[in-house]
């Protein structure tokens, strides 16, 4: 089929979808339900100029009860109101109950499929017009029961600590990982070799969240001329369309591509959210994005769904924390006005605008986030400062969940670079994050450990008491020499309080 008669076909499928037979109240629809598991539920015909609230009402009041309970299985309690509707492509997609008509679904979203069908069928021009209008008229609608989120902890920073045993980081433009286990405080260094699974190295604009000993990489955009990523990029056409998401584990160092069809975005963050789901949130390309993608976290598991509700506005690299078991925080500082915005996840609400009381300027963004024990506060660390001056003295900030307010703490600033902002809990009252230092060419690995001084003194007497017992290099696990990673004091790892730099007498402490 030459490119004349490719033009002549889409003409002839324009001139339908905008004749007035398509467009009249006689065009029939033949609707069809299905449940998720592809259950054929009910089937009917309608006019074209139906509204999907009619459709769905209609369907309600014809469907019995009793069938829509056995197919959708959702226990003693059942309302057939609550029931979801949604329409399929690559992903599901909510249906939303409004006054479009089903004609304007059908050409919106089947005219493309119908186009590329052709293309690839070389289908010629003699295809009757009439083939076109039967094909366009099925239309597929799934059922699915109100959704929840039945994998939610009652109590997710216990569940963290008593689930995690090792920790990982992707090398910054590196083929490579690090693995942090907990119990001996010891950092691993594993390479990928280059074209083992053809994956890109991991850049600063990709996104990353430890889950259950699993580390799970979203790739950031890698379209060939972006300036971030076009040196390290493979030209495999396979690989251009999307962004990859990718899992890790850390036991048994095992890569898996999970997917390579996610959407392109950049500077988005992703928190873990226990038992199960993992909560994609912010991020732009080429236009802003408020869908809000939830992973979750199963074997089988090659896709994403979508959050129902959207952000009130872009979010860029935005800092993510749950807050009481089921309050999802976002901070982002990247504009001209510091944005708060919160959701609890338990009722799927949608997301809040928060007003902060005490509207004050402040220049940290980027930053990591920790909550501070039995204070009902934030605590917002390193990350970068906006006009950077010169003055050491800069301190870092804190948000106050009761009040909506912001004020600066006793916390001197460090410019840490975190790119997983949710720290992590270790142990109780223990928070960690492991970032990288640019140093003379070279990118080196540090542990930041945020809580309670007195709770991790007893951590490294266990750690000491470990290592006197010949137990240190189990596993393939080397210590890390401190020579090698000297940032403040020469020590590789370093932890917070609300007090000024001190070094530690043992295993390379440091307490600020």
């Amino acid at each position: 089929m030459d490119l004349n008669e490719n033009q002549f076909n889409e003409k002839k499928i324009n001139d339908i979808y905008s004749s007035v037979e398509y467009q009249s109240d006689f065009g029939m629809a033949k609707i069809i339900f299905f449940t998720f598991k592809d259950v054929l539920i009910y089937e009917n015909k309608y006019l074209l100029n139906t509204t999907i609230k009619e459709l769905i009402e209609d369907f309600l009041s014809k469907v019995p009860e009793n069938i829509l309970f056995e197919h959708l299985n959702k226990g003693k309690y059942f309302n057939k109101n609550e029931i979801n509707f949604f329409i399929k492509e690559d992903i599901y997609e909510k249906l939303n109950v409004d006054d479009k008509t089903i004609a304007d679904y059908l050409v919106n979203k089947i005219k493309d499929t119908t186009l590329m069908l052709m293309e690839v069928e070389k289908i010629s021009s003699s295809l009757r017009d009439d083939t076109i209008k039967n094909y366009i008229r099925k239309f597929h609608i799934y059922i699915k029961y109100k959704s929840t989120y039945k994998h939610l902890s009652n109590n997710m920073e216990e569940y963290i600590i008593n689930n995690t045993l090792f920790i990982g980081k992707p090398i910054i433009n590196e083929l490579g990982y690090y693995i942090y286990k907990k119990n001996t405080s010891q950092l691993k260094v594993v390479r990928i070799e280059e074209d083992e699974l053809k994956i890109n190295f991991f850049s600063r604009i990709s996104a990353y969240c430890n889950a259950n000993n699993y580390l799970y990489i979203y790739e950031g955009t890698n379209v060939a001329s972006n300036t971030f990523t076009s040196r390290f990029i493979k030209k495999s056409s396979a690989f251009l369309n999307n962004n990859k998401f990718i899992r890790i584990n850390l036991i048994n160092e095992e890569i898996k591509i999970m997917s390579i069809k996610f959407p392109r975005r950049i500077l988005h963050s992703m928190i873990f959210v226990p038992e199960k789901y993992i909560f994609i949130i912010g991020g732009k390309y080429k236009k802003e994005i408020k869908e809000v993608l939830i992973y979750k976290t199963k074997e089988d598991n090659y896709s994403y769904e979508k959050y129902p509700h959207l952000l009130p506005y872009e979010l860029l690299e935005p800092s993510l924390i749950m807050i009481n078991n089921k309050f999802l925080y976002a901070f982002e500082n990247s504009k001209e006005k510091f944005n708060v915005v919160k959701c609890n996840i338990a009722e799927i609400s949608p997301f809040e605008d928060i007003k902060i009381k005490n509207d004050i300027q402040i220049g940290q963004k980027f930053f990591g986030v920790v909550p501070k024990i039995n204070k009902n506060k934030i605590v917002f660390l390193g990350g970068q400062y906006l006009n950077m001056s010169k003055d050491s003295k800069l301190k870092n900030y804190e948000f106050n969940y009761n009040t909506n307010e912001l004020k600066s703490t006793d916390i001197n600033f460090e410019n840490f670079d975190f790119i997983e902002k949710t720290f992590i809990p270790i142990e109780k009252n223990n928070y960690m994050q492991i970032t990288e230092f640019r140093m003379d060419n070279a990118y080196i690995p540090k542990i930041i450990i945020f809580g309670d001084t007195k709770q991790k003194a007893k951590l490294i007497e266990e750690e000491e008491e470990m290592k006197s017992n010949g137990k240190f290099y189990e596993e393939g696990f080397d210590s890390i020499e401190s020579k090698n990673l000297k940032v403040i004091s020469n020590h590789s790892i370093q932890s917070f309080n609300s007090n000024s730099i001190v070094p530690s007498s043992s295993n390379n402490e440091i307490f600020v």
